[in-house]
């Protein structure tokens, strides 16, 4: 009988050789097949656009851009372009509707026939080459083991897990019952086999695809490299595996959406192209979450490298796609990399996103992994965004046994898992506000750098953290309590300021442990200063945020933050300008900065040229934290500067503006 398998391969190769004078490009179009001013919301473009997305992405999209939640980068390519490019014997592969672009299989002769298509506006060449292992070294082999190991926490069996969770907190969050239930998360990795496999196997998939072969199979296929599915089965188990006594995730009661993008067996920019299609895939069937653990800088052809200038959030397919998916409402996530000491150092793409959360990796002493990649961008911001345990993580394997890791690979997914907790808590929150929550949920939230970014992310911090959510009546402030000793519902209190006097509220109960009260409308740039207190199952008064400590809600048109701050100068650590978000913006964005003390204070707004063309604060401010609103609708798309001088504390920050 003949060998099935040695058949199929034996089929490959001669497919294979049919097609080797063919070579991968991306083609972008010059439009649509339509003019601007006849995309509207009642044209057939439009309406088709909107029938390529499902409900939840429908609604997810309406939280972050209103009612106009389709636009023409939602159109499909034009199919006859398409037509034409195979007409000339070019095989399509992914149709990017955010790029205008396709990736196709070609030979020179063929490419040289589509060049002369006049719809054509650019084409890319990419070359397939030998395989590479892009896993990270074990220079930390049984690290936690060594450190002591801890298998339970309450009434769950976290087994070898448990100090990767303990370190951000995740635990207590479990005990409340919060697991990411009713969250969408999206991973992109290099395969999954998670069908059969004891950590995995009970977890509800929705869908899968493989981008790299065009088919429904994330796991190992003929033609991958053996053992290609591994980094993806590893990645998804650490972010909602539940294999008690073993290892378990911190969204283990998620949905998720799997995709196959990376090709192990070279490292080049057609993955890219995968990503994006990957990311429109995801996006239009409702993802909230999107999680990769891989990045981009060195490819197999020399020629084909970033550089560290290309690392500005605009430069990289996989970067721009996130930052289009972020646009639409989704919170994108991503490992850092893993190329700290190396002689490339930074983050690699498409952790240098304006939007997109790059996660960086720290012992479970929280101590930064030197293999951690580091900021700033080429353009300055900060970066990484957050820090998890990256040393020591243990994951399941493709074999369905346990092991343990190292990498920003593996920091990503608990960060993910962590996200999906407190959407899954709050599901109207919008992805700026929930990506300034988890900034602001680091321990080094005070004074950030390029090395740990906003910090160590914890999940007790950020489910404690009171948020704001647009809903019946106007903004209703919402916020639940873990606490290690419980919390007695009934005697929580909402102290709101106002005319300089706080005001006792009983706040409502939502789903035994939400606790809401309705602030009506807001006026534009108004700032409201509020606390709780509560009593524990022991009876002990507790006051949140802590003594001399206030929750601030600014809010400007759409767009709402909260902070907690003391209001006096004695535990503020430095002055701080952050970064403007959103950012890219469109028309608004906010200024956010800290003051130590009682200072004359300037904000002002310079262009390319350090030409002045706004001032937003000069005068006289005392200590603590501020917001202002900047509209640039009369200014140009492009980069401008912030800058801040507050007595001897000067800083200048990069925004862009796209219309």
């Amino acid at each position: 009988m003949v060998n099935l398998k040695l058949w199929m391969f034996f089929i490959f190769l001669i497919f294979s050789a049919s097609i080797y004078t063919q070579e991968k490009y991306l083609i972008y179009f010059i439009d649509k097949g339509i003019s601007l001013t006849s995309f509207h919301k009642n044209s057939t473009q439009y309406k088709t656009a909107e029938k390529l997305l499902s409900q939840k992405s429908i609604e997810r999209r309406k939280k972050k851009m209103g009612t106009d939640y389709i636009s023409e980068a939602d159109v499909p390519v034009y199919e006859p372009y398409i037509n034409q490019l195979s007409s000339t014997g070019a095989k399509i592969y992914n149709r990017l509707k955010w790029f205008n672009a396709v990736s196709v299989k070609a030979t020179e002769d063929q490419i040289k026939k589509i060049q002369n298509f006049s719809f054509i506006e650019k084409i890319e060449k990419v070359k397939i080459f030998n395989y590479k292992n892009p896993y990270v070294s074990e220079q930390y082999e049984n690290y936690q083991i060594k450190n002591g190991l801890k298998k339970t926490s309450g009434a769950i069996d976290y087994g070898y897990s448990i100090n990767q969770l303990e370190l951000s907190d995740v635990p207590i969050v479990h005990q409340n019952g919060i697991n990411g239930q009713g969250i969408l998360i999206g991973l992109l990795d290099t395969g999954f086999r998670w069908r059969g496999n004891p950590a995995l196997s009970g977890r509800n998939v929705i869908s899968e695809y493989d981008f790299v072969f065009q088919d429904t199979i994330t796991a190992d296929e003929l033609s991958d490299y053996s053992g290609q599915d591994s980094h993806g089965t590893n990645v998804f188990s650490i972010a909602g595996g539940l294999w008690e006594g073993n290892i378990i995730g911190p969204a283990y009661g998620a949905d998720f959406i799997l995709a196959k993008t990376e090709d192990v067996r070279s490292e080049t920019r057609l993955e890219e192209d995968n990503y994006a299609a990957a990311l429109e895939w995801m996006e239009a069937a409702g993802v909230d979450i999107t999680s990769s653990s891989l990045g981009y800088s060195i490819f197999d052809n020399a020629s084909e490298n970033y550089s560290y200038s290309d690392m500005n959030g605009n430069t990289s397919i996989c970067t721009k796609a996130a930052e289009f998916a972020f646009q639409r409402g989704v919170l994108t996530i991503t490992s850092a990399g893993n190329e700290g000491g190396s002689s490339w150092n930074y983050i690699t793409a498409p952790a240098d996103g304006f939007n997109t959360i790059a996660v960086g990796a720290v012992t479970n002493t929280n101590q930064i992994a030197s293999f951690s990649s580091k900021g700033p961008t080429s353009d300055g911001r900060i970066k990484p965004d957050i820090t998890a345990q990256g040393v020591g993580v243990y994951h399941a394997t493709n074999s369905g046994m346990l092991s343990s890791g190292n990498g920003t690979s593996y920091s990503a997914p608990i960060v993910a898992g962590i996200a999906a907790q407190m959407l899954s808590v709050y599901p109207d929150l919008d992805n700026i506000q929930l990506r300034k929550l988890i900034q602001h949920s680091g321990d080094n939230y005070d004074t950030p750098d390029n090395v740990y970014g906003y910090g160590l992310l914890s999940a007790k911090r950020l489910l404690n953290h009171p948020v704001i959510i647009f809903g019946r009546g106007g903004l209703h402030v919402k916020k639940i309590f873990l606490d290690e000793n419980g919390v007695k519902n009934e005697t929580v209190k909402l102290y709101i300021k106002s005319n300089d006097v706080f005001t006792e509220i009983t706040p409502q109960l939502e789903s035994g442990k939400i606790h809401w009260y309705s602030l009506g409308s807001l006026n534009e740039n108004e700032q409201i200063e509020f606390y709780y207190e509560y009593s524990d199952m022991l009876n002990n008064l507790k006051r949140s945020p802590a003594e001399g400590y206030y929750s601030y809600i600014n809010y400007y048109q759409n767009i709402v933050s909260v902070e907690s701050n003391n209001s006096s100068n004695n535990n503020i650590k430095n002055y701080f300008l952050s970064q403007n978000y959103p950012n890219p913006f469109n028309p608004r964005t906010i200024i956010g900065y800290r003051l130590l003390n009682s200072e004359y204070t300037t904000l002002k707004i310079y262009n390319m040229l350090g030409q002045e063309i706004a001032v937003l604060v000069d005068k006289v401010q005392p200590a603590g934290y501020y917001e202002v609103d900047f509209d640039a609708s009369n200014l140009s798309s492009g980069v401008y500067f912030y800058r801040i001088e507050a007595g001897s504390f000067i800083q200048a920050k990069k925004m862009v503006f796209l219309k």
